[in-house]
């Protein structure tokens, strides 16, 4: 399999969800990846991972791919996706708890926070984007609209995320 040009998830079931990054789909989140991976300032790495990108890749592929995989169904899948999906609620958690500690620490921490917020989302916003087509080209099942308007959805999870933390976005 040629890993530059596409890559499969595929359970080999009839009737199972195929993930299928093409060309151009995983671009902006590689990139983004990428660029943290060269982010030395490990509160910075921090905020870009856990507070703007993660949560918005996970509600993608643990939430929307398992609704996905579930309106095809193949439970299994979904309830995988499902079960790991509880993993990254309790990392968010997690996060959440550190920020708190962080801002009861040093009331400049909000603003050094948002400004990172704030540099990294528009790129986290192109990774989700990136992959909206392919999950509202495929039915949710027995005529849903589940996957319409994905991006925004993601986007307004990411911003209620921000929100529960006082870190509203700007």
């Amino acid at each position: 399999m040629d890993f530059t040009s596409a890559t499969e998830l595929d359970t080999h079931h009839t009737g199972t969800v195929v993930i299928a990054i093409t060309r151009g789909c995983a671009k902006p989140l590689r990139r983004f990846v990428e660029q943290l991976l060269i982010t030395y300032d490990w509160e910075e790495a921090f905020v870009a991972l856990n507070l703007v990108l993660k949560p918005m890749i996970d509600e993608l592929f643990m939430k929307h791919a398992g609704d996905l995989a579930l309106g095809q169904n193949d439970h299994l899948l979904g309830q995988i996706f499902y079960s790991l999906n509880e993993d990254c609620q309790w990392h968010r958690d997690w996060s959440r708890e550190l920020v708190q500690v962080l801002l009861a620490d040093n009331s400049t921490n909000k603003d050094v926070i948002g400004s990172w917020i704030t540099k990294w989302r528009p790129r986290a916003l192109l990774a989700v984007d990136a992959f909206a087509d392919f999950f509202e080209a495929n039915p949710a099942g027995q005529g849903d609209t589940l996957f319409n308007n994905l991006t925004e959805q993601i986007d307004n999870f990411g911003a209620e995320f921000l929100k529960n933390m006082a870190l509203e976005r700007s």
